[in-house]
């Protein structure tokens, strides 16, 4: 059995600042954040590729990363 490697993500580019502005937004509250030059080995840009998973798994995003975060802080809230 031949094993593969499928990049799962929502189809869109999302920066660090986006992501952690709409956490704040679910969670109802600011994060502290210190910023700090970017390390050479630091990437500048990561975007998933999607496409091998929707051709051969016929896979496709489902639920937005905001309704997602939503989900995962409601399940957290209620489990931990």
């Amino acid at each position: 059995m031949r094993q593969r490697i499928f990049n799962i993500g929502g189809g869109e580019e999302v920066s660090l600042i986006q992501l952690l502005r709409t956490i704040e937004e679910v969670v109802g509250k600011r994060a502290h954040v210190e910023y700090a030059p970017a390390r050479r080995f630091d990437a500048p840009r990561i975007v998933l590729d999607t496409r091998l998973a929707q051709q051969e798994l016929g896979w496709q995003p489902k639920v937005s990363l905001a309704d997602g975060l939503v989900q995962t802080w409601k399940w957290m809230a209620a489990t931990i």
